[in-house]
């Protein structure tokens, strides 16, 4: 039987400058983490791993190199639609491929609608608003609470967000308003500011859902005031973040996370993989942020972090996203004779080293404890973590 064609979707970082805001290419990825996905998508050598950068070229770049299936973790480029435009397009070309569909996509992509599914799925969220002219801040201002948050309403990998995004006054946040306006070409998300410690949760699956440790995200150095830590663009690129995974919380809380996790991920119909960020209340409640259908594979990225604290190294973490789309796959219509059989043949390999230990690199046990990393590191293990 041939090796299995799949395809791995992406967008690379620019290194040029460009015109636009200095986060603009923050969501797309290094070519060493194109190289590392690669590799792990081989599985030994069932598959061959078509490089598929996704430009305006995709869909004639599908034809001169048709493949199986796709691994998908394009961005896309252009405005709110811009994560669902290569599934799209393989799906007119018939090319199954990994994570949620176009429609789902897009609900997550803008955070208003996102909140408004899944309140109506039962999660709480911060009371916001969304202001698409300055003018609408006249009326908008007077039923704005403060503290407030301002951010751009369909951008991610905290784009558009800033320390000065946290608004103590009208002033400051008409300046924000139209900053995100001016800059990212959009309307601003105008919500209740969260005071409260910040968490992830990483999914995995479709009928049957695994959620990876929670993650808490720090400040490298605490601050005076906690409440005033805000997880930014600033703050990635200046390396001043610290991850805890798993989070030092007790079990209610734990539980709590899981729970809503799994609500965002059936509310939106998402598929294979995604992560929810949940920041807490004042009174210690979790509240939803945005979810991430297509949450970054670096070694700085969040999932990334949590697979580790769950025992999976990037390939064993890749196979379980490969794996439960697979499942997916194979079950489809049209898809029949050698192709059928590829495929069925990676999900079993897939399945496979999912469900495998991850080798370990030294003998020595590990140490109890949470990972602990700065966020753009190497998770490292840390003393046992402080209860909180």
């Amino acid at each position: 039987m041939q090796r299995v064609r799949l395809g791995l979707a992406f967008n690379l970082r620019r290194e040029a400058k460009r015109d636009g805001p200095e986060d603009q290419d923050a969501e797309y990825d290094a070519w060493s983490t194109v190289s590392a996905l690669a590799e792990a998508l081989s599985f030994g050598n069932t598959c061959q791993v078509i490089p598929l950068p996704v430009e305006r070229d995709f869909a004639s770049l599908l034809e001169r190199h048709p493949v199986d299936a796709v691994f998908n973790m394009a961005e896309g480029w252009g405005g709110r639609s811009r994560e669902l435009l290569a599934p799209a397009v393989l799906e007119m070309a018939g090319v199954p491929y990994t994570g949620s569909d176009p429609v789902a996509l897009g609900l997550a992509m803008d955070k208003a609608i996102a909140k408004a599914v899944v309140q109506s799925a039962g999660v709480p969220t911060a009371p916001s608003v969304v202001v698409s002219r300055l003018e609408e801040l006249e009326a908008v201002a007077p039923e704005c609470s403060y503290p407030a948050f301002v951010k751009p309403v369909a951008e991610g990998s905290s784009k558009g967000v800033r320390v000065e995004s946290r608004v103590d006054t009208p002033e400051q946040l008409a300046r924000q308003v139209e900053r995100v306006l001016r800059v990212y070409r959009q309307p601003a998300l105008v919500e209740a500011f969260l005071p409260g410690r910040e968490f992830s949760v990483g999914i995995l699956g479709n009928d049957r859902l695994r959620c990876l440790p929670v993650l808490e995200v720090r400040p490298l150095v605490p601050p005076d005031d906690p409440g005033r830590f805000i997880y930014c663009y600033h703050t990635k690129s200046r390396n001043l973040e610290a991850f805890l995974c798993p989070a030092p919380i007790d079990r209610a809380l734990e539980a709590r996370l899981v729970a809503l996790t799994q609500t965002v991920f059936r509310a939106l119909s998402l598929r294979d993989v995604a992560r929810v960020d949940f920041r807490l209340d004042s009174a210690g409640q979790p509240r939803f942020l945005e979810v991430n259908p297509l949450p970054g594979l670096s070694a700085a990225s969040l999932l990334t972090a949590q697979g580790a604290a769950a025992g999976l190294d990037l390939p064993h973490l890749v196979a379980s996203i490969v794996a439960a789309a697979a499942s997916r796959w194979v079950q489809e219509p049209g898809l029949g004779g050698d192709r059928l059989a590829r495929l069925m043949a990676l999900r079993q390999v897939a399945s496979e080293m999912a469900a495998a230990p991850v080798p370990r690199l030294h003998d020595e046990a590990a140490a109890p404890g949470a990972i602990a990393a700065s966020g753009h590191g190497t998770p490292t293990r840390s003393q046992a973590p402080v209860q909180g």
